[in-house]
């Protein structure tokens, strides 16, 4: 039986190790707002990639379902201000993290980063309770 936590740690783990090494980018937009880096996106975002890019219309089929269920499982809240909806930033957020709960794809973060150019130069550079404009879908 595989141990699904004791499985992304050592994911996790690997991913880091050939990022150091230099190996791997880990895009910006996946590093949290407490610092470290969001591995659970950085797994989804390679699973999900790895389907929509495989060529056959069951991968794509599997990468749109998973946009899905990430979309409807999340539990993300905004508030409504001036016609904006905002969503404040929380301990172990990434903005790709945030656009996975908004758009089901981790990699549509650019839509928030455009969207809060004058409180955001980097995708990384994320604060915890900072309030984020989440542009409609």
């Amino acid at each position: 039986m595989i141990n699904a936590e004791m499985t992304r740690q050592s994911m996790g783990n690997l991913l880091l190790e050939a990022a150091r090494k230099g190996e791997l980018e880990i895009p910006a937009s996946l590093n949290t707002a407490d610092g470290n880096v969001d591995l659970d996106t950085l797994l989804f975002n390679l699973i999900q990639t790895s389907l929509a890019e495989d060529g056959t219309p069951e991968g794509a089929e599997a990468a749109r379902e998973m946009s899905r269920r990430a979309f409807a499982a999340s539990d993300a809240n905004t508030q409504q201000v001036k016609g904006d909806r905002i969503y404040t930033v929380e301990p172990g957020d990434s903005l790709a993290y945030i656009s996975l709960q908004f758009y089901g794809r981790p990699n549509a973060y650019l839509r928030i980063f455009e969207a809060n150019r004058e409180k955001l130069r980097s995708p990384d550079l994320i604060k915890i309770g900072q309030r984020l404009i989440i542009p409609k879908a």
